[in-house]
């Protein structure tokens, strides 16, 4: 998790003073004191129908949709072909958990429920 904190505090401190920014929710899986985040997204743009809760069938922490600019956006973390296949859970086989995301984010995407 510490590579996922670093970059997370690198991209949020050299962010613009001026920018607007939505984050997925901090429940993301594993132990977190409510600062690291998975997904950011950051506008020069108010932001607008946003929710910080993961949709139904994703993993929480991973999903957080909004609008800026007028634009619909999506910001993902896709769980790794390994995910809780030899660390973590241990009890998902080779890409069970990246297909699965994906599965869900295509219904997600195609019915138009982003937020």
């Amino acid at each position: 998790m510490a590579p996922v904190a670093d970059q997370y505090w690198v991209i949020r401190s050299n962010l613009p003073k001026e920018v607007f920014m939505i984050e997925a929710d901090s429940d993301c899986g594993y132990s977190n004191t409510g600062e690291k985040r998975k997904v950011i997204l950051w506008s020069k743009h108010p932001w607008s129908e946003y929710d910080e809760k993961s949709a139904a069938g994703l993993p929480s922490g991973s999903y957080v949709p909004g609008v800026s600019g007028g634009i619909r956006f999506i910001g993902v973390c896709i769980p790794w072909r390994e995910a809780d296949v030899k660390k973590g859970r241990k009890d998902r086989k080779l890409r069970e958990d990246h297909l699965a995301y994906c599965r869900e984010l295509r219904g997600i995407i195609e019915i138009g429920r982003c937020t």
